[in-house]
């Protein structure tokens, strides 16, 4: 018997010798048939136009097996696409130690319970020992940083646990990466163009899968939203952000003990003032940009997200997904529409920084 699509919208995916599986066999071969599926929807050109402002407008009934979909395959998806633009995606972002985690923490736990794809771990699991962006990192890093991966002991063999390598040595990675100099910015733009092209292949499976189970929001959590321009299919943009550098600086050293002050400073200096992301964040517009001053207990910060989730679900009325449900060349219209200003929004503010620069000349 064939499997039916999710979405509910009737249309049966034959995944192919998979029902006279055990239910572990089957679950590890539709794992494999969606890998196949995110795979050729993230590669294809297309794919960016698939992934609205407000949803990801993936035709999740094309058959797995296929790599490659047919016409026919690609009108079947249709009605699937119409349900996506009802799955709101927030990009969660801010700065270290402003907050970030807590409030994913707040969001994964009831009374919200939103799946979070976190873009942290991704990026670990991207470059985990016998990955390509383990062997890239390796490659190019290994020469000059002797301490690049974890010492061999005991309990650590030559060749790592599982003769794939010894795991990235974080630490000394990261005084490679983090600061202000001109070196540090040239490794760490080699580093993001290793580990950031495989973290968005797996933030789109992830999404995917958020999508098929039938959540009406995901939360992708980014600290660098804004720089990487996934914030242009975000519908709504979470910004974390204190409004004192003294008062981030002072939480990095506490919860990390083993950092010094110039360390400390490098690692906050490595990313965008979470200042300026506050602003950008706000001149996204009402119900489009939130920000959340971490500045208090977590108590304060839990009573702001509440009511902020509260104006997220106010604003998507369930009438109105049942309207682009129900007509799906209307959801297609408004997921392009809304990327569409979202690119605007991204533009606007650019101009408005480079005529800043501009005028301190």
């Amino acid at each position: 018997m064939p499997a039916r699509c999710a979405t509910n919208c009737g249309v049966a995916i034959p995944f192919r010798g998979v029902a006279s599986k055990t239910p572990d066999a089957r679950a590890v071969m539709e794992k494999s048939q969606l890998d196949k599926i995110s795979s050729f929807w993230y590669q294809t050109p297309m794919t960016m136009a698939r992934l609205s402002a407000h949803a990801i407008s993936t035709p999740t009934c094309v058959t797995a097996c296929d790599v490659k979909p047919s016409t026919s395959q690609l009108a079947l998806a249709v009605p699937c696409a119409a349900r996506a633009d009802t799955m709101l995606l927030i990009g969660l972002t801010g700065s270290i130690a402003t907050g970030k985690s807590t409030v994913s923490s707040l969001l994964s736990s009831p009374p919200h319970s939103l799946p979070i794809v976190d873009a942290d771990i991704l990026a670990r699991k991207v470059v985990e020992p016998g990955t390509s962006g383990y062997n890239a990192i390796v490659k190019y890093f290994g020469p000059t940083t002797p301490d690049l991966l974890v010492e061999p002991s005991d309990s650590m063999p030559e060749n790592g646990p599982d003769g794939k390598g010894r795991p990235l040595n974080r630490p000394a990675l990261g005084k490679r990466v983090f600061g202000d100099s001109d070196e540090r910015k040239k490794d760490r733009a080699v580093l993001n163009g290793i580990v950031h092209p495989a973290v968005r292949k797996e933030m789109f499976k992830s999404v995917l899968g958020c999508y098929l189970r039938g959540h009406w929001a995901v939360v992708l959590d980014i600290p660098l939203l804004f720089e990487s321009g996934l914030d242009r299919f975000c519908g709504v943009t979470m910004v974390v952000a204190v409004s004192e550098a003294d008062t981030q600086m002072s939480r990095l050293m506490a919860r990390d003990a083993h950092l010094g002050r110039e360390d400390a400073e490098n690692r906050v200096l490595s990313q965008t003032d979470v200042r300026v992301k506050a602003k950008r964040c706000e001149a996204r517009g009402e119900g489009k940009g939130v920000v959340l001053w971490n500045d208090g207990p977590r108590e304060e910060l839990a009573k702001s997200l509440e009511e902020e989730i509260a104006k997220m679900h106010k604003a998507s009325p369930e009438w109105w997904s049942w309207a682009l449900l129900g007509c799906p060349p209307l959801a297609l219209v408004v997921a392009a529409w809304r990327f569409w200003q979202n690119v605007q929004i991204s533009k606007r503010w650019e101009a408005s920084q480079r005529a800043e620069v501009k005028g301190k000349l």
